[in-house]
């Protein structure tokens, strides 16, 4: 093995992901798609391999040739990240991530699909009676044997796999843990970013509230600390974004975090005008369409180049849908007109399950309902909430005016339509049909929907 210099994980995790952002920085200028070519993924593997050579950690080293954006690897040596990393064991992907957890009164970091034979080992049993064994670091040995532990683990295990985060949840293997009970979540966050632990403060961050976390998002910016930054806000997302039922948190200071907006929007306020650009371009991927419209249209007036560039980058503009797996069952994100828009086109079809992740702004073209009477909805459509607004119909020999034509053993809920413009569809079509949310359900529950309409 290579001279390497010590670091601490958290040392490590910092530089590591300083790398990656200057490499993802680098990419994004030349708009690679999907993040890769075949030029740039061997200029990448050199870098990181160069920085690889330059580091390591005492507990984290592992023999399997891995391949991963968030990847350093030299000859047996390797760094983790919240990011998955792609493990190829016989020709065969598998998929390996680690990351801190909060499941009262414990801490834990937790790798997860480990390869390795571990020597401590526990069973744990899940609701729906399946039995995973859970591997234990040497260190952290004697948990195995912890009922308090293990039951902590099985109500955090039921939750990830409940969130799914589209990734295969296997083989859990305890890096390390700490018992918190009775401790102060902000003490705790103070202590753990003083001295750049960033796994654990990036656990705890999302249960903060709004202030605090505000004051520790001011003190990464000041402190330059990016890797805290993407780290923290990540994690609060993810909060955000999955509904963790199961999860049973005991600290009065600690709520569930479901709406992160504010925060975002501070986070990008604060980097936009102390031209932190790196900040921002953390933070372009948890804005709504509407907010990176607007963002545009600021940058330009300001004459912010760079930043209008970035946000261009990113604005999701296509139809491509991000996936994620909820027990078992794949939902689709729409977040955007665009893939409102291709519900029931190639791989997103009439019998899929779509989340609504963000409020939609929708331009002033025609709507085309989704579903015909030939063709209808059989799949799921969550609103969550959000917004749908300005949805327009005008087409005079429009049959079916709504939001969806058709449904048939569907689900509808959560939907809020919001200044809804279809009273002039279909005037000269003496057939037509009008159902704000559905025109036509046959066997479907339709539920907890919101419209308001536009009268002219």
């Amino acid at each position: 093995m290579p001279d390497m210099t010590a670091v601490t994980v958290e040392q490590r995790d910092e530089i590591i992901s300083n790398v990656k952002n200057e490499m993802q920085q680098y990419m994004e200028n030349l708009s690679v798609e999907e993040g890769f070519n075949d030029e740039f993924q061997t200029l990448f593997d050199a870098e990181l391999k160069e920085t690889a050579a330059k580091y390591t950690t005492d507990d984290l080293i592992l023999d399997y040739e891995v391949t991963h954006l968030d990847v350093i690897n030299s000859e047996g040596g390797y760094t983790v990240t919240d990011e998955p990393i792609v493990v190829i064991d016989d020709d065969k992907p598998f998929v390996y991530t680690q990351s801190g957890y909060y499941q009262a009164p414990y801490i834990f970091e937790l790798g997860w699909n480990i390869q390795k034979d571990a020597s401590v080992t526990a069973p744990v049993t899940l609701s729906d009676g399946t039995v995973i064994t859970v591997s234990f670091d040497g260190a952290y040995k004697s948990y195995a044997q912890n009922q308090e532990a293990l039951t902590a683990l099985t109500q955090l295990i039921e939750a990830i796999k409940s969130a799914g985060y589209g990734l295969p949840i296997e083989k859990p293997y305890v890096v390390s843990t700490e018992r918190i009970e009775g401790k102060n979540l902000a003490e705790l966050a103070d202590e753990y970013y003083t001295n750049d632990a960033l796994t654990y403060f990036s656990a705890v961050f999302p249960y903060l509230d709004y202030q605090k976390q505000i004051t520790f998002v001011d003190r990464m910016f000041e402190d330059d600390k990016i890797a805290f930054f993407s780290s923290g806000i990540m994690k609060a997302f993810d909060t955000s974004l999955i509904n963790y039922d199961t999860r049973k948190i005991t600290f009065t200071d600690a709520p569930l975090l479901y709406d992160i907006s504010s925060l975002i929007n501070h986070c990008a306020e604060k980097a936009y005008e102390e031209e932190k650009l790196t900040f921002f371009s953390v933070i372009i991927k948890y804005l709504s369409e509407e907010a990176k419209q607007e963002w545009i249209e600021r940058a330009e007036s300001d004459n912010r180049n760079t930043y209008l560039s970035l946000l261009k980058e990113h604005n999701l503009s296509g139809n491509e849908m991000k996936a994620i797996i909820i027990d078992s069952v794949t939902w689709y994100l729409v977040e955007n007109e665009a893939q409102l828009k291709s519900i029931g086109t190639g791989e997103y079809g009439l019998d899929k399950n779509y989340m609504q992740s963000a409020d939609i702004e929708m331009s002033e073209a025609e709507w085309t309902p989704i579903g015909t009477e030939s063709a209808p909805f059989t799949g799921i459509y969550n609103g969550s909430g959000f917004k749908i607004k300005g949805l327009t119909m005008k087409n005079p020999t429009a049959k079916l005016v709504g939001f969806f034509g058709a449904a048939k053993n569907a689900e509808l809920y959560n939907i809020n339509l919001t200044e809804l413009d279809i009273k002039t569809a279909g005037r000269s079509n003496r057939n037509k049909s009008i159902g704000a949310i559905v025109v036509f359900a046959e066997n479907s529950n339709i539920y907890d929907n919101n419209v308001t309409v536009i009268y002219k």
